[in-house]
């Protein structure tokens, strides 16, 4: 995912569900392809990451307005869920672990976001098998770790959603059992004899299990209120090891011969989370990678950038290793004097000298890569090397991919696809009279196409495709409905909607860096387009067609919205390398800024996307988020923020995406009840509007649901999925999922 989480958890954030439960589905995919390497290489320069889209809004009927209480920072609401089964489904999303069998033969995948796991025969390279969690009563759901018994008979997956641990028989692969944990499960463990496991409930506590009955027949208590994240079991068997955030990375150690804690130290450095702990070839050493960055891609210099090499017996760090980018995942070559390290941000696996402690050489990527996808280099996971050294396997979260290095060459000579996407689906708008809707996608394979499709919603199906060789970003459709209006590369187009025609092409001039977002003035003739990569919104006489002048909003103007009487405008800025971004709003008359506003102290990360930006049916009210999880309500009268909504308290979500992403909302036409997508997290959420509570939530979308319409008659609305090259269709009597049309062409 680009700048997942993705994209850029953090997305932690999260988190996910696949595609739909008792619905239409596309038809099935066929086997992901492998790519090889070619033999003639031609690298090109990575272009500058695109900011992730989001929806453009459509206006809603007035409705009655809201009364809010006193500004409050409310607390995140998690429902009660009841999982709804899946359909088998061969993609795979945000790939977070894997294991290979003793023999080297079978590579097992945990693809968190589609609740599966991917069987691939290491000799072709090739995907034979997906085990879908979701078969039977027991569902898993979040696969984020695995762990394979000593004779590679048995799998277990930690679910970190379903509170759960799915077994699996390699012998069938099939899951075979579930173990019920009463608590998300981060990670897992066995001992060297395979006679016990281990399992972080991401508390303070660890259960212990006997596999050979898989059941829990014990609990190790380590500090009341700390949350631990990784596991390490020494390679005698003699003690078990778990780390926190707690005291600049806290140490427990178990004893596992009575399976009870013998020692517990802090290590008082800088710690994120999402590192992983690994155990010295001679059991005297640890090592503990510093974890995602939690800044954006494009600043890997920020953070911890450490491995902590740990002297259990002297209960402190004896040495740093630097590694730019987020160290995540480290594992040990063949001979145990050196390693292997993935990276969250600097697109790289490093190799480590572990007797000098220091980097000495990184993996090449070679050209398994189309041009154009470097963003697929980022956020790479865990790690395992085959039986025989031959080959490390990386788990690539935002390619959603396995990459395969030849360790003889240091160099990437292939990509096992997961999630074949060749669009993203990002934006979409629905005419007046609720018959077509408008869904803007962007091509990201060679020969896919970017177009605007037209989907009929009373058959639900696509009935006109508007290709363009730009993506056309934020479709705007008029309030008559007459015409729409997007913007494509460095033009601002305007579609007949009658004829689904491009009848206008309005040049936006060479000074337009980013070209983003675009709204009309009502009654004004004139439309504001912002500039994602500059400091300014463009203003376009539609009359002229021509850009008139350019308003200084302050640096990263991303979404834009203009109230119903076209008195002001309202622009996002994304959180950039000079402040923290915020809201500016513009009198619409003279075009000057009059107002400023900023994000309320605690709701944004480093890696903040204002993707949210809507006016309430009563017009009462902007609705605007501060990434990674919060969106605040703007009080239009008074230009100031009322009330603050955090979608993201929840722990599963801290771990597995950095943030929910809250990336748009619709309102029922009441303007009593509000939809969410929460792209990183995978779901819709439903808030009640009058309380600021989330209520429910819609789990049975697709991959990244990102934008989001209801029908004028409330009857219906439909997501974009931006990863499932799909649209879902919610029947809001039941909060269900109850078609997905298929966008893949």
């Amino acid at each position: 995912m680009q700048d997942r989480m993705k994209r850029n958890f953090p997305a932690i954030l999260l988190f996910v569900l696949a595609l739909l439960a008792g619905c239409t589905q596309p038809p099935a995919e066929t086997p992901a392809p492998v790519y090889t390497e070619p033999s003639s290489p031609t690298e090109t320069p990575s272009p500058i990451p695109e900011p992730t889209q989001t929806a453009t809004r459509t206006p809603t009927p007035t409705s009655t307005a809201t009364t809010f209480p006193t500004p409050v920072l409310l607390p995140t609401v998690t429902p009660t869920r009841t999982p709804t089964p899946l359909p088998p489904e061969r993609r795979g999303n945000l790939p977070s672990d894997l294991v290979i069998i003793p023999d080297g033969s079978r590579l097992y995948v945990s693809a968190m976001g589609t609740h599966n796991v991917f069987v691939i025969d290491t000799k072709t390279d090739v995907i034979t098998d997906v085990i879908d969690l979701w078969e039977g009563e027991s569902r898993g759901s979040w696969p984020f770790r695995l762990a394979i018994t000593p004779d590679g008979g048995k799998i277990y997956v930690a679910n970190m959603m379903s509170d759960n641990i799915s077994v699996i028989d390699t012998r069938v692969n099939r899951v075979v059992t579930t173990i019920d944990l009463g608590h998300f499960v981060h990670d897992v463990a066995f001992a060297p004899d395979g006679q016990t496991a281990y399992a972080d409930l991401g508390w303070d506590r660890l259960a212990v299990i006997d596999p050979n009955t898989d059941t829990v027949v014990g609990t190790i208590l380590l500090e009341k209120g700390d949350q631990t994240y990784t596991l390490a079991v020494s390679r005698d068997g003699h003690r078990v090891y778990a780390a926190s955030q707690a005291g600049g990375g806290r140490i427990y150690v178990i004893d596992a011969a009575t399976n009870s804690l013998s020692d517990r130290f802090d290590l008082g450095k800088n710690l994120s989370n999402q590192g992983l702990l690994t155990m010295s070839a001679d059991d005297r050493k640890l090592y503990l990678t510093s974890g995602i960055t939690n800044t954006s891609y494009e600043r890997p210099e920020e953070g911890a950038n450490k491995i902590y090499v740990i002297d259990p017996s002297e209960r402190s760090v004896t040495a740093e290793i630097e590694v730019m980018g987020g160290p995540i995942a480290m594992r040990l070559s063949p001979d145990g004097k050196g390693g292997y390290v993935s990276t969250f941000a600097a697109k790289q696996v490093f190799e480590i000298d572990l007797t000098g402690n220091a980097v000495v050489g990184e993996i090449q990527w070679g050209k398994i890569l189309a041009n154009g996808q470097e963003w697929r280099r980022s956020d790479l996971r865990d790690m395992t090397i085959a039986p025989d050294g031959a080959k490390l396997y990386i788990t690539g979260w935002d390619a959603d991919a396995i990459l395969v290095a030849d360790l003889a060459t240091h160099r990437m000579t292939r990509l096992i696809e997961f999630n074949p996407v060749m669009t993203l689906v990002y934006e979409i708008s629905i005419t007046p009279d609720g018959k077509r809707a408008y869904v803007s996608s962007e091509a990201v394979t060679p020969g896919a196409r970017s177009s605007l499709f037209v989907i009929d919603t009373a058959t639900n199906t696509v009935v006109d495709e508007i290709i363009r060789n730009s993506y056309p970003r934020n479709p705007y459709l008029e309030p008559n409905g007459r015409f729409l209006y997007a913007v494509s590369a460095d033009r601002l187009l305007q579609i007949e909607v009658a004829t689904n025609r491009v009848i206008r092409e309005i040049p936006l001039g060479y000074k337009v860096k980013g070209p983003y977002d675009v709204a009309l003035v009502p009654g004004r003739e004139k439309a504001y387009i912002t500039d994602v990569r500059d400091e300014f919104v463009y203003v376009v006489d539609l009359a002229a067609s021509a850009v008139t002048k350019r308003i200084n909003v302050g640096w990263w103007p991303q979404m834009v919205v203009t109230t119903a009487d076209g008195r002001r405008a309202y622009v996002s800025r994304q959180n950039n390398p000079y402040d923290r971004g915020g809201l500016t709003v513009i009198d619409t008359e003279n075009d000057q800024v009059i107002a400023t506003i900023e994000p309320p102290v605690g709701t944004t990360g480093t890696n903040g996307r204002f993707d949210m930006l809507v006016v309430s049916p009563d017009g009462a009210y902007v609705y605007w988020e501060t990434s990674p999880d919060h969106v605040n309500v703007v009080e239009v009268a008074s230009n100031t923020v009322v009330r603050t909504i955090n979608l993201g308290g929840d722990a599963r979500h801290v771990w597995a995406t950095r943030g929910v992403h809250p990336s748009d909302i619709a309102f029922t036409s009441d303007g009593l009840r509000a939809y969410i997508p929460c792209g990183d997290a995978f779901y819709v959420a439903i808030l009640d509007v009058s309380t600021g509570k989330v209520i429910g939530r819609i789990d049975d979308v697709g991959l990244e649901p990102v934008a989001i319409v209801i029908t004028p008659d409330d009857r219906f609305a439909y997501v974009t999925n931006k990863e499932s090259e799909s649209i879902s269709v919610i029947d809001l009597s039941t909060d269900k999922v109850v078609v997905s049309i298929s966008l893949r062409r």
